[in-house]
């Protein structure tokens, strides 16, 4: 804050209003209830970061700015996800992990913590950073997110 320089960009994927969903929360709450939540995910992931990397202008381009994707939690427990997709897109696009930090959204409660917290130290071990979205909200309450905090860090 105190040298005003911009630190990082939140990728924000947000689908525009129509007939069918009103709202933001309602189309990630209809995508939530189907079994494409994992691919879903994916796919915003990668465009997010493609992006990212695309509309940097050029006098920028070499700086290590952060990313901050949102992401819910049970993807990464997902067993369909294969490990090192997201670490190889990121070498083609000349994105260091350290400059990822995956936001844990409020979407779903964590219930596995000790599953949970081998795979974020799995991630972290790679140079990814974690941070919880939105605290205070959802299932990111003050209680549950000192759990999170107490079992993860």
């Amino acid at each position: 804050m105190q040298t005003m320089q911009t630190l990082g960009f939140e990728a924000l994927n947000r689908p525009e209003p129509s007939q069918l969903f009103s709202n933001v929360d309602q189309f990630y709450e209809f995508v939530g209830q189907t079994d494409c939540v994992f691919l879903f995910e994916c796919f915003c992931r990668n465009l997010s970061l493609q992006r990212f990397k695309e509309r940097l202008p050029e006098d920028l381009i070499n700086r290590d700015f952060l990313v901050f994707l949102n992401i819910h939690p049970n993807v990464l427990l997902d067993k369909k996800y294969h490990s090192g997709e997201t670490l190889q897109l990121l070498k083609e696009l000349g994105i260091k992990p350290q400059q990822v930090v995956f936001e844990l959204t409020e979407r779903s409660a964590v219930v596995d913590f000790i599953e949970f917290e081998r795979v974020l130290s799995h991630y972290r071990s790679q140079g990814y950073r974690i941070a919880v979205d939105d605290m205070g909200s959802g299932y990111n309450s003050p209680k549950n997110t000192y759990l999170f905090k107490a079992r993860i860090y």
